[in-house]
């Protein structure tokens, strides 16, 4: 309700990762969430493109996409990412 207040825009997306599964809300923050609108529909479920960005560490990673990823990627990810304590050195951007 927040996001509708403050920026007159509110977005929400719903999935079911496995059947049979409780689906799972994630309410999406305006700033991160782009779309091309349709020209015939006022909505964003009728849009051709839409693009949500996330800023996940490793382990969100994995938890995540780690059915959908081979063993060579996910070894692939352990090499990209450094171990340190600071923020951007657990960081990677993922484009879904």
């Amino acid at each position: 309700m927040l996001d509708l207040l403050v920026t007159g825009e509110c977005y929400y997306k719903v999935s079911l990762w496995n059947k049979g599964e409780t689906p799972d809300v994630e309410v999406l923050n305006p700033l991160d969430v782009f779309y091309e609108k349709n020209p015939n529909s006022p909505y964003v479920k009728d849009s051709t493109k839409v693009a949500v960005r996330r800023f996940m560490n490793k382990q969100q990673i994995i938890s995540r996409y780690g059915d959908r990823m081979s063993k060579e990627y996910i070894e692939h990810l352990d090499g990209q990412l450094r171990v340190g304590q600071d923020y951007s050195s657990n960081v990677i951007y993922v484009r879904t």
